[in-house]
C-alpha cells in the first residue's frame, strides 16, 4: 500500500495542492515524505517565503484501498533551521531575572 502512495504522480498531485494554497512561486523543492499512517504519507515541500525563512509546505495525503488520492490537509510548518519565537516566559520569572 505504501509503495503506491510514494508514486510519483502521488508527489506531484501533493504538490499540486501546495501550490494551489501557497503564493506564487510559494513552493519549492520536494524534501522528502513522512509516513503518518499505512494509508497515509505527508509530502513536505520548501517554503520559498522571504517571511517564513526555513520553513516547509506539508501535504497530507490519503489513500484508500481501489481509491484514488485525496488531499486531507495542506499546512505551513517549521523545518530544522526555521526562525521561531523563543518559548514563552512568565512575567514573573522574567522580572527574577533582573
Amino acid at each position: 500500500m505504501l509503495k503506491r502512495l510514494k508514486k510519483p504522480q502521488n508527489q506531484s498531485f501533493a504538490e499540486k495542492a501546495a501550490k494551489e494554497f501557497a503564493p506564487a512561486g510559494g513552493v519549492g523543492k520536494f524534501l522528502g515524505t513522512i509516513d503518518e499512517e499505512p494509508s497515509v504519507v505527508s509530502y513536505r515541500f520548501q517554503a520559498n517565503l522571504k517571511e517564513y525563512v526555513g520553513w516547509e509546505w506539508n501535504v497530507v495525503v490519503f489513500q484508500g484501498k481501489k481509491a484514488d488520492p485525496t488531499i486531507s490537509e495542506v499546512v505551513l510548518l517549521p523545518g530544522k533551521e526555521s526562525i521561531v519565537a523563543p518559548d514563552w516566559v512568565p512575567w514573573s520569572e522574567r522580572r527574577a531575572e533582573l
